[in-house]
């Protein structure tokens, strides 16, 4: 339970004063900069014009203005505005580019794009007309006959659309939205107007005038939802007429007055925690009060601590297809000293931190794994040691190498072209005198494969730039050699880029004929690159190389074919016995009332003992399995809990149960709340009915029917991973009640034999 925060408030040196009245609030003029901001669409084919030298609506000019072509016009705005502002007048000025029918009548309906945060135009057909939802709130406009170039008009209040759409859960400062004119069903135009547009005047472009109110607190800090938090410190923005401000804080967000923690404070200060506790979510909120008490409730925002354990694994929890060679690396905990590193294809031992998959300690936060399997899903855990030896459990992480493929190539990347030996992923070594200092890189990813046929081989991947600009290439191979490049894997539509003459790999650099010209590429773009090269007598051996902005120094590849690279995964049977050890998760209901009781000495079920075991006093009992070390996919062959009986009360009578799981794929923890254990659902829609055997004497074991199903269900719903928790009921048999009970060991009773979960497992 997280405990509650003291918090003290750090006042500046002088006096912050506020005045309520018509100086506060916003006023804003935004003109459109932008020429795709403002935008037709020739509803008759719904054809595009985002260049436009003017804005006409509702009907283009085509000599006779008439509905035959029928126009929608879109504006695009960036504002300034936060979720929860109040908009209290909006309005959109056109300035007059040309006078042609306006004096016949327009009307037009204005609305709004009912979006958080509206994309921007493209030149795609029925790119307006296409958009949805639209805005409930709809403004209706007479337009003026414009008679005169460079006269200006404005729309009526659009206040109520705008507002409509800024009050979208998702809406935030900065983000932008659209408006629509559209001729008016009801009241056809018989004219049009025509408006300067951004590519016609930039200076006499839309613009939008807004007048709101901000009352509430805004610009949170940290920023919502910010991880990681060293300082304990909060500050916002105070509202425009906020003459003090109530603080919230707690460990939910579901604030309430017990977690007001600053109650009218006068200015809009710094708040110091020193009661963070490392790894927990904390939600706060600041309700702003004016100078006539009226109180503007605040958004809820939240940060997380910094854990004490490591956090912000790189590569992300899950990630897949993988390179089977990866630098692991992550955020370590606070006050970390010392790290040690579990990694293995076997979830059991990284969750056993057994010696096979102990990698050893270090004090850096990156761990090199060296060639792995392909299509393996690989589990890590990071345990954080602090300067007093006290270790800190880390949770189970895990990634996917890339799927094998037949004749796969290992790679080794280096910089620089001078002394030192390289060696090949699998140890060999390739060229005594290529340079130290070897480290592999990142800037290919995906799959490397190699193709053999009559002519040579064909190597190819994905690289991806870290900085967009020109890069050029170099191939080298024993014997003739091309490099090939594209946006995507079709051969057919790759370039061909550089050609090798036949030279050294080692001196691929010094080679100018084997470059290819400076060709431009985008950071963040994906290419497809392949070498071809013609097998000669001597050692089949390819390289290929690039440099470019973000590379210090020429980068090249060696491939190296290996054989035994291509392993097939191989599904694992493991046997796991997972014994409650925390008090807090063996525990009783009583269902009459709903108290619970979590630190027992037994477990009696399913009646609590009063002399005469009856339905008096029905429990419901629960057993919570933590950190089980099974990913999503795992198939459960066998499954059963074991007990150990503690006294001989009502033994025996007839007991029969049902056993059930909690339908959640991380079940939470066990507490003392009323009704914490019956009040939980979903169900498994799996259940077991157990007789359980009369007449043992005390210390016997005894297991309950095999569980598997119910504890499939479990680890297959979305959200199950490695690690969680789940939780098992026990609970009268309603079609076959018990008249005796069982009373066994928990933990607080003996917990060398507290309930015990046995699973026979096939890993995926």
């Amino acid at each position: 339970m997280v405990r509650r925060l003291t918090f003290l408030l750090f006042l500046g040196l002088g006096a912050i004063g506020f005045t309520a009245g018509d100086a506060f609030g916003l006023n804003l003029d935004i003109r459109l900069t932008n020429g795709n901001d403002d935008a037709e669409e020739h509803l008759a084919d719904g054809s595009m014009d985002v260049t436009s030298t003017d804005l006409e609506f509702p009907y283009e000019d085509a000599g006779t203005p008439s509905s035959t072509d029928a126009q929608l016009n879109m504006l695009r705005f960036t504002i300034p505005i936060p979720q929860g502002a109040t908009i209290t007048k909006a309005y959109v000025e056109f300035e007059v580019d040309e006078t042609k029918d306006g004096s016949k009548p327009v009307n037009v309906i204005i609305e709004g794009q009912l979006v958080p945060n509206a994309p921007a135009f493209a030149s795609t057909a029925k790119n307006l007309s296409s958009r949805e939802p639209w805005t409930t709130a709809k403004v209706t406009w007479s337009v003026p006959n414009w008679t005169k170039t460079s006269d200006k008009f404005q729309t009526p209040d659009l206040a109520a659309v705008i507002q409509e759409i800024i009050d979208q859960e998702g809406w935030t400062s900065g983000n932008a939205f659209v408006l629509s004119l559209r001729d008016d069903p009801n009241n056809p135009s018989t004219g049009l107007r025509c408006a300067e547009s951004v590519e016609g005047e930039a200076t006499a472009a839309p613009l939008l005038h807004l007048e709101a109110f901000v009352g509430q607190a805004t610009n949170p800090s940290p920023a919502n939802g910010a991880t990681g938090v060293l300082l304990p410190l909060v500050t916002w923005t105070a509202g425009d007429t906020a003459v003090a401000h109530n603080v919230y804080v707690g460990a939910s967000p579901e604030l309430t007055a017990a977690d007001l923690v600053g109650p009218q404070l006068p200015v809009a200060a710094y708040f110091h925690a020193p009661g963070l506790e490392p790894g927990v979510t904390y939600y706060w909120r600041v309700d702003e009060i004016d100078a006539a008490g009226v109180v503007y409730t605040g958004n809820v925002w939240s940060f997380t601590a910094e854990p004490i354990v490591a956090w912000a694994s790189q590569p992300a929890n899950g990630a897949a297809d993988l390179f089977p060679s990866q630098t692991l690396s992550w955020s370590p905990g606070t006050g970390a000293a010392l790290h040690q590193v579990f990694l293995s294809s076997n979830p059991v031992d990284v969750a056993n931190g057994a010696a096979a998959a102990d990698k050893g300690k270090t004090t850096e936060t990156k761990f090199v794994t060296g060639l792995l399997q392909s299509g393996t899903i690989y589990y890590w855990r990071v345990d954080e040691s602090d300067a007093a030896g006290k270790v800190n459990r880390g949770a189970i992480w895990s990634f996917t190498t890339a799927a094998a493929v037949s004749n796969k190539i290992a790679f080794q990347w280096w910089d620089g072209i001078s002394g030192g030996a390289i060696t090949d992923l699998t140890g060999n070594v390739n060229y005594p005198n290529n340079p130290t200092g070897t480290e592999l890189r990142d800037e290919f990813v995906g799959k490397f494969v190699n193709e053999r046929d009559n002519y040579g081989s064909r190597m190819y991947g994905w690289l991806t730039p870290p900085e967009s600009g020109d890069y050029t290439f170099s191939v080298a191979a024993n014997d003739a050699g091309q490099l090939w490049l594209s946006t995507d894997a079709d051969p057919n539509n790759a370039k061909l880029i550089a050609t090798s003459p036949g030279v050294d790999p080692r001196q691929w650099d010094s080679n100018a004929s084997q470059k290819s010209t400076p060709i431009p590429l985008q950071a963040g773009q994906k290419y497809f690159i392949q070498t071809l090269h013609k097998e000669g007598t001597g050692r089949d051996h390819i390289a290929a190389g690039w440099q470019g902005p973000g590379i210090a120094a020429t980068t090249a590849i060696s491939a190296q074919y290996v054989d035994a690279f291509a392993l097939a995964p191989v599904a694992v049977n493991v046997t796991l016995d997972l014994r409650i050890a925390a008090g807090g998760d063996d525990a009783e209901e009583h269902l009459s009332d709903g108290t619970m009781d979590i630190t027992s000495t037994d477990m009696e079920f399913p009646y609590e003992d009063k002399g005469n075991p009856s339905a008096t006093d029905p429990q419901l009992n629960f057993l919570r399995f933590v950190s089980i070390p099974l990913p999503k996919g795992a198939q459960i062959l066998k499954a059963y809990l074991e007990f150990e009986q503690d006294e001989t009360k009502g033994n025996d009578k007839p007991v029969n149960v049902v056993v059930e799981g909690q339908l959640t794929p991380n079940a939470p923890a066990i507490t003392s709340d009323k009704k914490n254990l019956s009040s939980r659902a979903p169900w498994s829609v799996a259940n077991v009915k157990w007789t359980v055997p009369t007449a043992m004497t005390d210390n016997t074991k005894f297991q309950s029917p095999d569980l598997t199903a119910i504890l499939q269900e479990i680890i297959d719903q979305d959200g199950w991973a490695i690690d969680n928790a789940l939780a098992l009921a026990i609970r009268d048999d309603p079609d076959n009640p018990s008249t005796g009970l069982r009373c066994t060991e928990s933990v607080e009773g003996e917990k060398t034999a507290a309930p015990l979960l046995h699973l026979e497992v096939l890993m995926p």
